[in-house]
């Protein structure tokens, strides 16, 4: 299936917990509410997990949790009578652009290196690597540059086999 629909099929599973929370305040709805939202945390984190296969983390989750916050935004102005002010809206428009913006900058499936160099596993660069002087310094670099700079990394010698050393 298509990483994307799987990741907006786990959006929309996201606005089914709290809507089942919110329909098990009402005494006849308790357990049908509360059995709902777990069936819809189960099912939409287990989206959520098959969409990350191919979705970069950060864009996965800020989509899926714009989509459970807008969606549960909406239910709750419709069907809940929740209060409709421009700050609260404009708020929602925000989460809406930003969405937009992450799907159209990181929306290609392809962020992650197709070709390594030999002797170079896909698990040994993706996996934490901590040498002798601690962590790797990448924090602030996007996915990218983390890529790049780990595959540069490991395929220096001694920085492979410390790597082996490590994975064993």
């Amino acid at each position: 299936m298509n990483p994307w629909l799987t990741l907006i099929a786990a959006g929309l599973l996201e606005i089914g917990w709290p809507l089942g929370f919110k329909l098990a305040q009402q005494p006849a709805w308790r357990i049908p509410g509360l059995i709902f939202a777990v069936i819809s945390m189960a099912l939409s984190g287990y989206l959520l997990f098959l969409a990350q296969r191919h979705i970069p983390l950060g864009t996965a989750y800020v989509v899926w949790t714009g989509m459970g916050a807008v969606g549960t935004f909406a239910i709750g102005a419709i069907f809940f009578g929740d209060p409709l002010h421009l700050a609260r809206v404009l708020g929602v428009a925000l989460i809406i652009a930003g969405v937009l913006i992450l799907k159209l900058r990181n929306g290609h499936a392809g962020a992650r290196p197709e070709h390594l160099p030999s002797g170079v596993s896909r698990k040994s660069v993706f996996s934490p690597y901590v040498g002798p002087g601690g962590a790797l310094p990448f924090s602030g670099l996007p996915n990218t540059h983390k890529e790049l700079f780990l595959i540069r990394h490991i395929t220096n010698k001694s920085a492979l086999r410390a790597d082996k050393e490590h994975l064993c």
